[in-house]
């Protein structure tokens, strides 16, 4: 732990097999450094290592990465081809991207500033312009996201969506029906026990009623 010249505090690891210190994190967050994470990584200050890439994205250099050296930031797992079925997915309670290449329309609802992504093939993102008044306008990102840290406390309302291909829609998909399955056989199970338990309490009840009406009954005729 040490506190800088500027007054921030700060708590430093030694990567395995590095010769450098890195910052783990400081106080006010280092995520509040520009482009922390590198394009298209988000900055999480609560978790170690505190950058990842989006969804649907990987590490420009992994070995970069290993030593805590997120500069490089993030590239797409699969290229977007401007193909049918390609989709969005929702990034939450983080700060938007930076607006280094975006288009602005502020006469545009959240559904069709989706539909405007979709016919721009170098549309990269989209979101709302202004989160405070409810949602309203289009904001759409072209290029790398830069710069996105994630809020200390949810603001419930500065969300966006990252345009990705039908590859990564399909995995969601399959996750959620895994999730289902799970809950549903969980349920079934839970039912099928709490079926079996309630007719052994009820058999139970009625052999103590046979045998108080009848006592005799449990010893034989011998």
């Amino acid at each position: 732990m040490t506190l800088n010249q500027t007054g921030k505090h700060a708590r430093y690891v030694l990567p395995k097999g590095g010769s450098q210190w890195a910052a783990m994190y400081t106080s006010p967050s280092v995520c509040e450094e520009y482009g922390k994470c590198g394009p298209n990584g988000i900055c999480r200050i609560d978790r170690m290592p505190m950058c990842e890439c989006v969804q649907g994205f990987v590490p420009r250099s992994q070995s970069q990465w290993d030593v805590l050296d997120w500069s490089s930031g993030c590239v797409r797992k699969a290229r977007l081809g401007c193909q049918k079925g390609e989709g969005f997915v929702r990034l939450r309670d983080l700060k938007l991207p930076d607006l280094l290449n975006f288009s602005l329309s502020k006469g545009m609802n959240i559904a069709q500033c989706r539909e405007e992504c979709l016919k721009n093939c170098s549309c990269t993102a989209f979101g709302n312009s202004d989160f405070r008044t409810g949602g309203g306008g289009c904001l759409l990102w072209v290029g790398d996201l830069i710069d996105i840290p994630e809020f200390s406390e949810s603001s419930g309302n500065q969300d966006f969506y990252l345009r990705v291909p039908s590859s990564e829609l399909g995995l969601k998909k399959k996750r959620r029906r895994l999730e289902l399955m799970i809950v549903v056989i969980s349920t079934v199970s839970g039912i099928v026990v709490f079926s079996f338990l309630i007719w052994g309490i009820v058999q139970r009840k009625k052999k103590r009623e046979v045998l108080s009406v009848n006592p005799l009954s449990s010893r034989g005729t011998g």
